[in-house]
């Protein structure tokens, strides 16, 4: 029986992070209201040069012009081409695309592809139908 409510104890550590944060203060429950009709940026895609940045900038609509207290979390889909803050500062870290993810709220979403080139090494390229190999 003792196994049992630690295990429930320990089911409900793990997911009440998940299910609250903070804003402005105070902790709102459920990531926050329905009240976001829509989210976007002003850009969705951009691209960069490994270590460049770039802040992006959400635009909130709220439901029937009621702005209320919202969680709001940024991801990036792949830490290995570009990084993002809390707030929204993208940095490229290395090559390739990756999508940045601003969430808000239980409703709204918004989506940015990054594209980070390759680095040019100064290499030639070969001649086409010549082999690169002697």
């Amino acid at each position: 029986m003792n196994k049992m409510k630690l295990l429930m104890l320990s089911s409900l550590l793990l997911v009440a992070p998940l299910t609250s944060c903070k804003v402005n203060d105070y902790y709102v429950n459920n990531r926050g209201s329905n009240d976001v009709e829509s989210v976007s940026f002003d850009m969705t895609y951009v691209k960069l040069e490994i270590g460049e940045s770039i802040q992006l900038e959400p635009v909130i609509v709220y439901k029937d012009d009621k702005e209320v207290p919202i969680c709001t979390e940024w991801r990036t889909s792949n830490s290995k081409v570009a990084t993002v803050s809390d707030n929204g500062f993208v940095s490229a870290v290395g090559s390739g695309r990756c999508h940045i993810t601003f969430l808000a709220g239980r409703t709204g979403t918004a989506y940015c592809e990054i594209e980070v080139p390759k680095i040019d090494d100064g290499g030639t390229d070969p001649i086409p139908g010549e082999s690169t190999i002697s």
